[in-house]
């Protein structure tokens, strides 16, 4: 029911109402967060997808029987994204904190990509016919990111609001089928994953 609540409702509200107003093209959610107003709605954000995603792909590993290095891997993504939250992206002012901010939000998201990729993998090698819609629309989401990125040039707010609620949807559905398969006795054992 939380996750639910998050994924289908707070999440992508709160991702929405931070960016209105705002050149979804033009401009990205670090330089939102610089306007005084927006700070709070900021970490409302970060905080919000922190907790989901802590959760769901905490229950999705635990649901697989994951190694412990998944687990590892989960921790420091949510260390990554709470850094890139809490470091100010002020090129002008601190060039150094801003350049920092960068890499800590590009590595949140692409570890997030691959921590849900290997997931999503184990299942689809486990039992390709079960997972194969999951694993193309997985890659699909890759190439739409992709694309906005070089399409737009930049890391843009529709980049950033297409990437947060597509990996929400996709790993609440996922979170699902996982359980479903389990339920049905199509779940994998550990040492057929690792």
């Amino acid at each position: 029911m939380l996750l639910d609540t998050l994924a289908y409702g707070l999440i992508p509200l709160v991702t929405v109402w931070f960016s209105r107003g705002y050149g979804w093209f033009s401009t990205n959610f670090s330089v939102i967060a610089n306007e005084f107003e927006k700070q709070r709605g900021f970490f409302l954000w970060g905080l919000l997808v922190g907790i989901y995603f802590l959760l769901v792909v905490r229950k999705m590993a635990v649901t697989l029987q994951a190694p412990g290095g998944l687990f590892f891997w989960l921790g420091v993504d949510l260390a990554l994204l709470f850094l890139s939250i809490q470091t100010p992206y002020q090129p002008e002012a601190f060039p150094q904190k801003a350049e920092l901010h960068i890499w800590f939000s590009f590595l949140a998201a692409v570890l997030l990509g691959v921590l849900v990729l290997w997931i999503t993998g184990s299942m689809y090698r486990r039992e390709p016919l079960v997972y194969r819609g999951q694993w193309r629309c997985l890659w699909v989401i890759f190439g739409l990111c992709g694309l906005l990125l070089l399409g737009v040039g930049m890391v843009s707010s529709a980049l950033e609001l297409f990437f947060t609620l597509s990996m929400v949807f996709f790993c609440q559905h996922m979170q699902k089928k996982l359980e479903e398969t389990k339920k049905n006795g199509l779940h994998p054992s550990q040492k057929e994953i690792e």
